[in-house]
């Protein structure tokens, strides 16, 4: 550390001591005075910050290439990774550095059509998906006969449940949920931009044609297949009833369900939103990209399709409990399996951010649905008073 230092700061030969130092050792100590990246990963979870920070440190030491771990960029200037959960964006406003398409399947990285569609644009990848998870139902072995040859979940299966008298028990108060809930209501929603628009704050959300998809996603706030106080309920609460009651089905993400333990396990079925041909498959993706110019963002860049290989994506994925991105990567179980076979068959992707930063675009929508679960019955008069604001 010292070596590195009096070459930055000196640039000039060392005492006779220091120039018995091999030479990797000398190398070593010139690159830490190149240009490095600042790395954000924007998530409130401290083991997926602490396994991404773990793995950028190992890539520095074998490398060379500094990544330095940062609550916030120092500067707009500087060559920055930043990794965080996606929304809702547009190919035409992305990144300023975008992943050729060439480097990204060079790496191995192998992923759902959906997703490509999704994230590509003829620059190349805006962002690429580091890890995923699928929202959706999960119950005891067999407990829904119907649905025991099948790994997706929709809501024309809601009659099989309360045919059985089951019910679902969601954690509603938490962002995630409720974006996921959206995918469940019966409607037929409208064509891609008008959608985008209502998710992201448009004028759409006021229009008349807005009742048909607003009104059906209003009626699940009553809905009989959900138990009382689903909506208001939070992570902790639903985990400590799963726990300390005889709850068969939850409703939630794959990574959270999947650390609910119970004896026998569960059967994860992913939730899917029926289109005219085909599905969309509402999940959440956490991904990558670079901002800044030159070599240092090229650098950069390696790093990102480094964590892309099977290795690190099976690493990341076994030590967070996330779905692997790069569909070479090893699955955790079989109910991740599914998922990602649900993810393979699907046209389309919807994405929920189970983060939204306050202020975003994401969280007035999660805001929005929020007060509409907690007034179902004046869903229009919730709709416009929060697009007033």
């Amino acid at each position: 550390m010292m070596t590195s230092v009096l070459f930055c700061r000196k640039g000039r030969a060392m005492v006779s001591t220091l120039a018995i130092l091999s030479a990797a050792l000398v190398t070593a100590g010139l690159s830490s005075c190149a240009a490095g990246a600042e790395l954000i990963v924007s998530t409130s979870s401290p083991q997926l910050k602490q396994e991404i920070a773990r793995l950028a440190a190992e890539y520095q030491r074998t490398k060379g290439f500094r990544i330095t771990p940062v609550d916030r960029l120092s500067s707009t200037r500087s060559t920055a990774v930043t990794i965080g959960w996606s929304f809702v964006t547009s190919k035409n406003d992305g990144r300023p550095f975008p992943l050729s398409k060439e480097k990204v399947q060079a790496a191995g990285f192998r992923t759902a059509l959906a997703f490509e569609r999704w994230a590509l644009s003829d620059a190349g990848w805006r962002e690429v998906p580091i890890l995923w998870d699928a929202w959706g139902v999960a119950s005891p072995p067999g407990k829904v006969a119907a649905l025991n040859s099948r790994t997706t979940f929709e809501w024309k299966d809601r009659g099989s449940l309360i045919k059985a008298r089951l019910v679902l028990l969601s954690p509603g108060g938490d962002s995630g949920a409720r974006q996921s809930l959206f995918w469940f209501a019966d409607a037929e929603l409208p064509g891609e931009s008008a959608l985008n628009e209502a998710l992201l704050g448009g004028a759409e959300r006021t229009r008349p044609a807005s009742r048909a998809y607003f009104r059906p996603f209003a009626a699940i706030g009553t809905d009989p297949v959900f138990s009382r106080g689903s909506f208001s309920l939070m992570k902790p609460d639903v985990e400590n009833l799963a726990r300390s009651t005889r709850v068969d089905l939850l409703f939630g993400n794959y990574a959270w369900l999947r650390g609910i333990q119970r004896p026998g396990g569960r059967d994860f079925r992913s939730l899917v939103y029926p289109l005219p041909h085909g599905y969309a498959m509402p999940v959440s993706i956490l991904g990558g990209g670079v901002t800044g110019s030159g070599s240092s963002a090229a650098k950069a860049q390696d790093f990102l399709l480094w964590l892309l290989s099977p290795e690190n994506q099976k690493e990341l994925s076994g030590r967070t409990g996330y779905l692997a991105s790069n569909f070479n990567a090893v699955n955790l179980d079989m109910n991740a399996k599914g998922a990602r076979d649900a993810a393979i068959a699907a046209v389309r992707i919807v994405t929920i951010d189970p983060e939204p930063v306050n202020g975003s675009a994401a969280e007035s929508w999660a805001s929005l649905l929020g007060g509409i679960l907690a007034k179902p019955t004046e869903w229009e008069r919730v709709v416009a008073e929060r697009e007033k604001k």
